[in-house]
């Protein structure tokens, strides 16, 4: 049940990233559609926004749109603005570790990898070294080992920052 997502447990989400990466990750946002947040598709608003919401692409569970200064096409290290958009509509989530029922999506884990791209992470490669990693594209029903970074994960973010 989302319903039972705790402002502590996005910041200690968030916390993993900080800790790896040696940094603060300043964060604000929080709400659903209803209260006027949108993921900026086309310019940023000067808003770091989490929300939850229905998402039309078949097999996502999460998105997050991140906003940075760039030359020649490349990230060079400036986050300007990052927006997250979990599907609230379509899977069936839990938030803990007791009375996980079968076919059920962790909800920390999926909210620990958006967390990884909005601090500028990508996706690790998809093979049998990476899926352990919380950046790794997919995550399987009643998993919630990707909560906490993988080592490359950590490898990854202490590189970035």
């Amino acid at each position: 049940n989302i319903g039972l997502v705790t402002e502590s447990g996005i910041h200690e989400a968030f916390g993993f990233w900080e800790a790896a990466a040696g940094n603060d990750i300043e964060i604000v946002g929080g709400g659903n559609e209803e209260t006027g947040l949108v993921a900026d598709t086309s310019s940023p608003d000067e808003k770091n926004e989490i929300y939850f919401a229905s998402i039309p692409d078949q097999g996502v569970l999460g998105y997050t749109i991140v906003w940075s200064t760039r030359s020649r096409g490349r990230f060079v290290g400036q986050i300007v603005e990052s927006d997250m958009v979990i599907d609230d509509d379509k899977w069936s989530w839990y938030t803990d570790t007791d009375g996980i029922e079968p076919g059920e999506i962790d909800f920390w884990s999926v909210f620990t990898h958006e967390a990884g791209h909005w601090v500028g992470m990508g996706h690790t490669k998809t093979t049998d070294l990476c899926i352990k990693q919380t950046m790794y594209p997919s995550i399987n029903t009643n998993d919630s080992s990707k909560r906490v970074l993988g080592v490359g994960d950590e490898a990854g973010i202490y590189a970035l920052y």
